[in-house]
């Protein structure tokens, strides 16, 4: 018998995580999630790797989320692949922002 899944505390937790800057706990906390294709679950583990200036993982992630969270990860993706030095998606991206 499957136990409920505990996916949506261990994300707050992770969030919560994240946001005191505490990037290994906040990595443990979305290891231990049973659904990792989640836009949710995509957007905070880019947010992580951000942090961590994972720049090529950062931007899969949020690629995975851009469905669901469009101005949010527009504007993160824009910085990534200005950093990444792929000015024309960067580009794509910065118009994107202004369309939404």
């Amino acid at each position: 018998e499957m136990l409920p899944s505990m996916d949506e505390e261990l994300l707050l937790r992770a969030r919560h995580a994240l946001d005191k800057g505490e990037l290994e706990r906040s990595e443990h906390l979305l290891g231990a999630a049973q659904d990792q294709s989640s836009a949710a679950w995509n957007f905070l583990r880019a947010e992580v790797h951000l942090a961590r200036r994972q720049l090529e993982a950062a931007v899969a992630c949020y690629t995975k989320a851009e469905e669901a969270y469009p101005e949010k990860t527009a504007r993160r993706l824009e910085y990534c692949y200005r950093e990444l030095e792929d000015f024309k998606k960067a580009y794509f991206y910065a118009c994107k922002q202004r369309n939404t």
